[in-house]
């Protein structure tokens, strides 16, 4: 992993770029959001230890949002080749990783059901699990 620091109002990245990389808070404060032309809409708070860019380093899609410091924060970069590269050279190594980011994939899933069930008075949708 190739630290990263980032002043307060840096951007990681923003929504719409290629990604071939994710991201571990090390230290410091991100936030999360989906720019609009009349007002940023938050997303999320990254704190150390959260992680970020997964969604898009899984399936090699355009960042979905903007990811910008809220204050001097320091990043660890993980690289596409890195983990690619390990899957050649360290099979079980490869499949924790991948476990791991997939099992945080699917807690945010959980917690973004859980902000729009329908039974707690806000409209959305419910997966199932």
């Amino acid at each position: 992993m190739v630290p990263q620091q980032l002043a307060a109002g840096g951007v990681v990245y923003e929504e719409g770029d290629p990604a071939r990389e994710m991201y571990v808070l090390v230290s410091g404060r991100l936030e999360v959001f989906k720019p609009s032309l009349s007002v940023d809409v938050p997303l999320t708070d990254l704190l150390p230890g959260d992680f970020f860019g997964d969604m898009s380093f899984i399936d090699m899609q355009p960042r979905s949002g903007t990811v910008r410091a809220s204050e001097p924060s320091v990043l660890w970069r993980l690289d596409y080749t890195v983990l690619r590269d390990t899957y050649q050279s360290d099979l079980k190594c490869y499949t924790l990783v991948v476990m791991n980011i997939a099992r945080e994939m699917s807690r945010r899933l959980r917690r973004a059901d859980r902000a729009w069930n329908p039974q707690n008075g806000t409209r959305g949708f419910v997966h199932g699990g």
